[in-house]
């Protein structure tokens, strides 16, 4: 599940530029009438279309499409000029007639997102022309626009207009019910805007929240002395490895800190497995790391995606052992279209001449390793010291590696109190807060930017609406899964919450969902955070995602009726053809017996469960929040438990609201009054208002039950005024 950033991202570049190779110059449009067959009524339940064709759906029960073949913008003529922006539509004329050909329901993903802003090359320059580029916290600048860009939205709002006026006069028989706002709304690789254009608006708003200078210097516990000095905390950097573990986030250069053993020769199909000791003494938990790495026939170290490091057991006051495996080579086919085919699980890639065995710190802290090991298997042979390690070949062999030139690190190898074995030691300073009360300016930093993505979609929506009141607008969500147990995400990439509290604009949310083989609480746990606004809810693709990627059909056919359970109006399964990646076609997996199966089930059990409003007196907070070095270990609160907790609601047979306390900070009392039960996991920070508010709720006879720790502490770290 980890890696499903990148993972999507490469699926939907490569989707972009596969459209971008569709020949349709010599295909005039095909006129629009209605003709037999008729269109297919009932809730929308089909697939995600990359290509305007959509050869054999229409031989499925399915009866709709979701059009991804805009992106990248088509157009006739484009340059810096709106004049100049003229939109090419004969794909477009393609796919509206596929879909009066086959009666499906045809629903167009116009790309109106950040993210979307870099995949045309023309838009590219247009944007680094103006100086428009979002930069990151280092100052780097990106390859998408600033989000606050005038000329981004004057771009988009052009296409928009364009296509919302061909399909109004095209579309003479009403097959397109909506539109999508493409595509995948989140931040690009998790990186907020930093552009100064955004400093400006964030100036704004802190103006709102705070009213003065001097008491937002009260609550980030910094010393401006005027507002145009105001800058949120930076740099910004995830610290530790999300692929494996856990990750928080700090405010200096990335941290890695390593040992690493002397050269050992791979062997084809040869299988190794390492070990080491380790003791933890102080810092974040979970940043110690085992680590394969690789290096090829001239020495240059290889850098994989996944599959090579690994989390080191801990448990506080003693030593632990590791142990990890890997093989040499491993193809598996499931993940090479995703990973590269030098990112293998528990594998070396195929050109890999050497690996070291890295003993690593991820983060600020103190730990300690003891007897590394590499064997060959099945002999048990010992290749890193035949002989055991003694204290002069570990220092003669051994070598120490850092990430940062600006941390203060310390690292030694020392003889064990006994002298049988050396010891080595990596203690990592944590640098320098930004300010004093860092956690407060992150919170305001983080809830800002999310509320700028969100009120794009808001004034997106709008105008769509305004331009044809006719036609449902319906969001495209992106990275919502994980939202219930996986916060680095939620944090970085996309906050579902703050997007559904800040645009009522949009008529139905359309959510990115995935599947986790038989865990169907990743696709769930999204909707619940959505049903109680009011609005139906769609899947606007729900993936097969992580388990190799193709779970079988009982998991995808068992996750289907659980959505619709949990409140789901509609689903697009992703995808119906999307090559090279087979492994996401339903129409290779499935049969049509099961295929039309999946779908019918699926379209009745929505039509069923719609006579009904699902009434629930039950939430789950889920204390979401921002979170960083400048917290107590790293984090506000334990993801794991809430995901965990959110499991054994399920399991007692309740579908709660999963609420936030942004929302609550929000919406208040009026949003804890509806319920008559609130379950809270772990959260031992909460902001001062909310807390009060969850206390007014006890007050009032509301019933609350915890997991884990209780509110004790505010988001600067300091004791809570009530209890």
């Amino acid at each position: 599940m980890r890696n499903t950033k990148e993972i999507f991202i490469g699926v939907v570049v490569w989707i972009a530029l596969g459209v971008m190779s569709l020949s349709v110059a010599d295909t005039p449009a095909s006129p629009f009438h209605s003709t037999n067959p008729p269109l297919r009524s009932g809730p929308p339940v089909g697939f995600f279309l990359a290509f305007p064709s959509t050869e054999g759906l229409e031989d499925t029960s399915a009866n709709a499409g979701f059009s991804y073949i805009f992106n990248p913008w088509q157009m006739k003529s484009f340059g810096d000029n709106i004049d100049e922006q003229i939109v090419d539509f004969d794909v477009a004329a393609k796919w509206l007639s596929e879909s009066y050909r086959t009666g499906l329901q045809a629903f167009p993903v116009l790309e109106a997102s950040v993210q979307g802003s870099m995949e045309t090359p023309w838009r590219r320059d247009m944007w680094a022309k103006a100086g428009h580029n979002s930069i990151d916290s280092t100052g780097k600048e990106m390859e998408w626009v600033s989000i606050h860009s005038p000329l981004f939205h004057t771009n988009v709002f052009n296409y928009l207009n364009q296509y919302i006026d061909w399909i109004k006069t095209n579309d003479i028989s009403n097959h397109v019910p909506a539109y999508v706002m493409g595509g995948g709304w989140v931040w690009p690789y998790g990186k907020f805007d930093y552009h100064p254009m955004a400093f400006s608006a964030f100036r704004n708003w802190l103006r709102l929240k705070y009213n003065s200078l001097s008491n937002l210097n009260d609550n980030w516990g910094s010393d401006f002395d005027e507002w145009e000095k105001v800058v949120p905390p930076t740099p910004i950097c995830a610290i530790g490895d999300g692929h494996i573990g856990s990750v928080t986030f700090g405010f200096s250069d990335p941290m890695a800190f390593s040992w690493m053993s002397p050269s050992i020769n791979v062997e084809p199909g040869c299988e190794y497995r390492a070990a080491v000791e380790s003791y933890q003494e102080d810092g974040v938990e979970k940043l110690g790391v085992l680590q394969f790495m690789f290096f090829d026939d001239e020495g240059k170290f290889m850098h994989i995606k996944a599959g090579n490091q690994f989390e080191l057991k801990q448990v506080e006051g003693q030593w632990e052992t590791t142990s990890i495996v890997m093989k040499s080579p491993v193809k598996e086919p499931r993940l090479c279209w995703a990973l590269g085919e030098e990112a293998f699980p528990t594998a070396p890639p195929p050109t890999a001449k050497t690996l070291k065995l890295g003993l690593k710190l991820l983060g600020p802290g103190r730990i300690k390793f003891r007897n590394p090991s590499i064997k060959k298997w099945p002999t048990g042979e010992e290749l890193l010291s035949p002989k055991g390690l003694s204290l002069e070949e570990a220092e003669k062999n051994w070598k120490f590696k850092s990430s940062s030139e600006k941390i203060k690190v310390e690292s030694n190898i020392e003889s064990s109190k006994d002298g049988s074995v050396p010891i080595f030691t990596i203690s990592a300073q944590q640098p320098p807060l930004p300010y004093k009360n860092t956690g407060v300016a992150l919170e305001d930093w983080v809830n800002f930017s999310h509320e700028s993505m969100a009120n794009w979609l808001n004034t997106v929506a709008g105008h769509i609406k305004e331009r044809d009141p006719g036609r449902d607008v319906i969001s495209y969500i992106a990275f919502t899964f994980g939202f219930h147990n996986q916060w680095e995400g939620n944090n970085s990439v996309m906050r579902l919450d703050i997007d559904l509290a800040n645009s009522p604009n949009v008529g139905t949310y359309g959510i990115q969902l995935a599947l986790a083989d038989r865990d169907f609480s990743y696709a769930t746990s999204s909707i619940d955070v959505a049903r109680k606004y009011g609005k139906p809810v769609y899947a606007t693709d729900l993936i097969d995602f992580p388990d190799g990627l193709y779970s079988g059909f009982e998991p995808i056919y068992r996750a289907s009726l659980a959505t619709v359970q949990h409140g789901l109006d509609g689903i697009f399964y992703f995808a119906w053809s999307a090559p090279p990646i087979p492994q996401y076609e339903y129409r290779n997996h499935l049969s049509k017996t099961d295929l039309n199966r999946l779908i019918s089930d699926t379209k009745t059990a929505i039509e069923t469960v719609s006579k009904y409003k699902l009434h629930t007196k039950i939430a789950m907070l889920e204390p979401l929040m921002s979170y960083s070095l400048a917290d107590e270990g790293g984090h506000k609160g334990d993801q794991l438990d809430s995901g965990g907790l959110y499991h054994l609601i399920l399991d007692m047979g309740f579908i709660p609201d999963i609420i936030t306390p942004y929302e609550i900070s929000r919406q208040g009392s009026n949003l804890l009054k509806k319920y008559d039960l609130i379950f809270v996991s772990d959260c031992p920070v909460l902001d001062n208002k909310v807390n009060q508010l969850v206390i007014d709720y006890v007050k009032n006879g509301g019933v609350i039950i915890g997991s884990g720790r209780s509110p004790m502490k505010d988001l600067a770290g300091t004791g809570l005024k009530a209890n």
